[in-house]
């Protein structure tokens, strides 16, 4: 048998690749529940006679192309002497272009009418430069429609504006730069993406929260929840880290914010303007 499922195959360090990930999204995942789709979507199957010699040859039918990396699992079972079955798997990884694009914001989250910049690299499957890439920007609002199952459950589509868009070639070390303003606050979308020598595309985007003076339409979780943001993945010890809040009311509200370390919690109450705020931990 032969399975089929999405994943991340290709890690650049301090660069995001791949599409964006929306899992904040499902607020009622839980770790002990199987998703759907886990353990892949099953594409073949059959049966075959081995040789004299024990070998068996397998062609394996046309893989479907995908945005994302994917992982073909093959699976074959054989009844021994005793007639019990002895099984054993090897797995192939589908990569979606001949090269992956790397794009790194210089923040998490920004202030509308102001610049964002992003350095673009693009690399070969083993992470070294591949240069002289010809590549497609795009920089789009999103917004998100909340839709509910026959479970009740919440699940949110996106829906694009389109902001402004931008080609641009990387240089011979695989570097390149962009940068966009966003006109208001909300949540962006940067989608590069560019052609392979086959037939796929490479393609990355990276979500960007901005906050400003006005309103704006974030997420509508569930329970009330709220989604912060980081401006970086990790810290050392002396850093300060500064985080987003996105503000959930039209109006400035004040925010319960603690900082737990161990047993010592640390707990502030700064006024939270129209859009967002942004707060600094030491």
């Amino acid at each position: 048998m032969g399975v089929l499922c999405q994943a991340r195959l290709f890690y650049l360090p301090t660069f995001q690749t791949g599409l964006f990930d929306d899992s904040w999204l499902d607020v009622f995942r839980r770790s002990n529940v199987t998703p759907s789709g886990f353990f892949g979507i099953p594409i073949s199957e059959g049966t075959g006679q081995t040789s004299p010699k024990g070998t068996l040859s397998i062609d394996l039918p046309a893989i479907p192309e995908s945005e994302a990396g994917q992982i073909v699992t093959l699976e074959v079972t054989i009844e021994d002497e005793s007639g019990l079955p002895v099984s054993s798997r090897a797995e192939l990884r589908v990569h979606p272009a001949d090269y992956y694009i790397g794009l790194r914001p210089d923040a998490w989250f920004g202030t509308a009418k102001s610049a964002l910049g992003f350095d673009v690299y693009t690399a070969d499957w083993a992470g070294n430069a591949s240069g002289d890439k010809t590549l497609v920007a795009e920089f789009k609002q999103v917004r998100w429609e909340k839709e509910t199952d026959i479970y009740g459950y919440p699940a949110y589509k996106p829906v694009y504006t389109p902001i402004s868009s931008s080609n641009l070639t990387t240089g011979p070390d695989g570097n390149a730069r962009l940068s966009f303003t966003p006109p208001t606050a909300g949540t962006f979308i940067l989608d590069v993406s560019g052609p392979s020598s086959g037939s796929g595309v490479a393609r990355t985007q990276t979500l960007i929260w901005v906050g400003g003076a006005e309103s704006a339409a974030w997420p509508d979780l569930p329970n009330q929840r709220l989604e912060l943001k980081a401006d970086k993945d990790s810290y050392k010890a002396g850093e300060t880290a500064r985080v987003f809040i996105p503000n959930p009311f039209a109006t400035s509200a004040l925010a319960l914010v603690t900082v737990e370390r161990g047993p010592f919690p640390k707990r502030r109450l700064p006024p939270s303007a129209a859009a967002a705020r942004n707060i600094r931990s030491h």
